[in-house]
């Protein structure tokens, strides 16, 4: 069980029901609250659907994984970030329970100075902590660490990992690369990753922008990652699709959107087959296309041609 105690307290209903309909249950509630979140923030529902459709939600649903719900705090996070920021806040300390995809948004909110966000967060993330270990027992701590232990050294040196793992660490070592400069690699994106994130939430104005370009950089700082842990990217679409309708598509953005959109369980697909996990080029050129657009956004604010309806 890879997960910190408190995350029992989100699947403790479904644990009353027999297999099959607990599984059913928990993937089309988790898939409906995302898809729910979407249509809030895109306000288009042909839009949603789009989405919903990509290959990844069948691969998430198959799964049983929580990464619909991931995908959802993450969208309430980003809709409610200027509208209501303790909302916002909320949302991040309830997806505490991925700690690996949080390690970026707390220096970002810091440099920006949301500091209602951040302190809602950090309480929320605590209430929840303290509740979970009340109710499931403080023991349940050194049984997690010890499995997350254990996890890794499995990730570290078992190539059949590699194939599901979307991240740089996965990528060099699945070349061939000792786990030392495995890291060490991983660690040079990761950071450039962070410093994009950061200088964008310093110094570039509007919170749509800077929300992609945090979201889109999320999935390059942990070494351990899942190709289902990707539909946090799509609230990072949904973003950029709605810049996008309101001020025209830049060059080439429509193709890295519809990529996102499309490769990351080909990606799975492929490294089954040729041994190489390529699947970190995802949120690489989302993150890629958002400060493109933030660039843009500080040149030339407000000089796109608006959308087409369509």
């Amino acid at each position: 069980w890879l997960y910190p105690p408190h995350f029992l307290l989100f699947v403790f209903p479904v644990g009353f029901m027999p297999f099959l309909p607990g599984f059913l249950v928990w993937g089309l509630f988790t898939l409906t609250l995302m898809a729910v979140v979407l249509g809030l923030m895109v306000k288009r529902p042909g839009a949603v659907w789009v989405l919903t459709a990509s290959p990844l939600t069948a691969r998430v649903f198959s799964a049983g994984q929580n990464s619909f719900l991931t995908g959802a705090l993450v969208g309430l996070f980003a809709y409610f970030f200027e509208r209501k920021p303790v909302l916002a806040g909320v949302a991040l300390g309830f997806m505490s329970f991925k700690p690996q995809l949080g390690i970026l948004i707390p220096f970002a909110l810091i440099v920006a100075k949301e500091w209602r966000v951040f302190l809602s967060a950090a309480f929320v993330t605590l209430t929840v902590v303290v509740t979970g270990s009340l109710v499931c027992g403080f023991d349940c701590w050194p049984n997690f660490l010890q499995a997350s232990s254990l996890k890794g050294q499995l990730v570290e040196t078992h190539a059949l990992s590699w194939n599901g793992m979307p991240t740089v660490f996965a990528f060099l070592r699945s070349l061939g690369i000792g786990v030392s400069a495995a890291y060490v690699g991983h660690g040079l994106v990761a950071s450039a990753a962070a410093a994009i994130t950061l200088w964008v939430w310093a110094r570039v104005p509007g919170s749509r922008i800077r929300l992609a370009v945090l979201i889109a950089a999320i999935p390059l700082i942990p070494p351990y990652l899942w190709d289902y842990d990707l539909m946090i990217l799509a609230p990072a679409v949904a973003l950029m699709v709605c810049m996008a309708l309101e001020s025209g598509w830049l060059k080439g953005e429509m193709l890295a959107v519809f990529f996102v959109w499309l490769f990351p369980v080909f990606a799975t697909v492929l490294s089954i087959f040729i041994g190489i996990q390529f699947g970190f080029i995802t949120p690489l050129i989302l993150l890629i296309a958002a400060f493109r657009r933030s660039i843009h956004h500080i040149g030339s604010e407000g000089q796109l041609k608006p959308a087409s309806p369509t």
